[in-house]
């Protein structure tokens, strides 16, 4: 009798614990997301990912927002940033809205957006996440998606 009580309390801590983290781990209130997808209407990859800009941002907040009601009079449509292995810890997960994959990366800074980037940044979600280690070490996680911008603000 003192065994099956001793293990229903340790099953009762383990599940008051997971309980408390799925509470305490819900998306930041100092950032807005937005969906990052292919732009016009010949899209090649169908994919997507999620981008954090934080609140105090307001500029690029603006450019976001812009690319979203106005793309055709906003030039700086490329977002510059950096990825991460693995997904953020209490935030709103990377994911592929269009195709509803979940990524093993996710965008760890967000440096604002761009006319004009380098090539070799230059990718797609896809192929981020087929060549997530490679990306990482040989360009340090560095991102710029020529054809992909900001396509709608997203609720977490």
């Amino acid at each position: 009798m003192r065994k099956l009580t001793f293990l229903s309390l340790i099953v009762i801590i383990l599940s008051l614990s997971f309980c408390k983290q799925e509470e305490e781990c819900k998306p930041s209130n100092d950032f807005i997301y937005f969906q990052v997808s292919e732009t016009g209407t010949n899209k090649i990859h169908n994919d997507s990912y999620i981008l954090p800009i934080a609140k105090s941002d307001t500029s690029n907040l603006r450019i976001a927002r812009a690319l979203i009601n106005e793309f055709e009079n906003t030039t700086t449509r490329i977002i510059v940033g950096k990825i991460k292995k693995g997904k953020t810890p209490c935030d709103f997960p990377n994911k592929d809205l269009v195709g509803g994959k979940i990524w093993s990366w996710h965008v760890s800074e967000f440096n604002g957006f761009a006319e004009l980037s380098t090539e070799v940044c230059d990718a797609w979600p896809t192929y981020i996440e087929n060549n997530l280690d490679t990306w990482i070490s040989e360009l340090d996680g560095d991102i710029c998606f020529w054809g992909y911008t900001v396509t709608k603000e997203i609720q977490p």
